[in-house]
């Protein structure tokens, strides 16, 4: 199936373009963003609102759940054949190269492992630092440490869980990839550095003027802590940090920018790998 992706950095216009195709083509558009998957988290994950084409996996988690790359792959596949089923054309849009790669190349099917095992691996991380788990890695693992770099906490925590859960290396289980059986066809918007700086700037100050800061509080208020993975999205961090005091508005928003365009930079050198057909703005 040859499947149109539309890649690139936050802020570069994938879903504006993604929304102009599909209404040309009566395509639907499904979601390859980490964030947006999560509930009332619309603001700061800049989610489409009242799209006029349909988007799918876009609030699908609470806050307070994990979504893991296979999970996605078996959801936009589903996705893409029902979309196809009904004669229109999916068009997956997003900037989270690990789902990307995992719809495009495919994932070892997951092992079943006790939530005991990640459990204890994430009260060791804050025991002894990544470090320490990214030497245990190299020791029980050393094809996998290779390929993984030292400060990845996510995907240094993921290695050991499998390790220790399974007796089994996470590398042999990469060896049993599925064959997803998509030809992926990749455009995105061509930005010059700066100018997407710009851009990222402006967004920034755009969500706290529409109420960032508030619905950072309704979540707080909901009983979600900066601990839940959903908070692990760019920026919602700090704009507890100035909820809770910790600095002023014009620092709140200088941190998110600032890791903002860190995000764009790791997608930037994450998509280069890809043949991807870069459009002028």
């Amino acid at each position: 199936m040859k499947i149109l992706f539309i890649v690139g950095p936050t802020a570069s216009g994938k879903t504006e373009l993604g929304i102009k195709i599909c209404r040309r083509i009566k395509g639907e558009i499904i979601s390859a963003d980490s964030r947006q998957i999560y509930k009332y988290m619309d603001i700061g994950t800049a989610k489409p609102l009242n799209p006029e084409v349909p988007h799918h996996l876009i609030d699908i988690k609470d806050p307070k759940e994990r979504y893991s790359a296979y999970e996605f792959y078996l959801d936009a596949k589903r996705c893409i054949e029902d979309i196809l089923k009904r004669g229109k054309r999916p068009v997956v849009v997003g900037g989270t190269g690990l789902y990307i790669r995992a719809l495009t190349e495919g994932l070892f099917p997951q092992p079943r492992i006790s939530p005991e095992v990640k459990e204890r691996l994430l009260e060791e991380l804050k025991e002894k630092g990544i470090e320490a788990l990214y030497h245990e890695l190299e020791k029980v693992d050393p094809e996998a440490a290779s390929k993984i770099h030292p400060r990845d906490r996510q995907r240094i925590v993921r290695a050991l869980e499998v390790y220790r859960g399974t007796g089994i290396p996470i590398s042999q289980f990469w060896k049993k990839k599925i064959d997803t059986g998509i030809e992926p066809v990749y455009i995105g918007i061509g930005w010059e550095r700066k100018e997407l700086y710009r851009r990222i700037e402006e967004r920034v100050k755009r969500m706290v003027e529409s109420g960032w800061v508030d619905e950072v509080r309704n979540l707080l208020s909901m009983g979600y802590s900066p601990s839940d993975p959903g908070f692990s999205s760019v920026g919602y961090r700090e704009v507890v940090g100035f909820i809770e005091g910790r600095y002023s508005e014009e620092i709140m928003i200088k941190l998110i920018v600032k890791k903002t365009k860190e995000y764009a930079r790791r997608q930037i050198m994450w998509f280069r790998k890809l043949p991807v057909h870069w459009l002028s703005p």
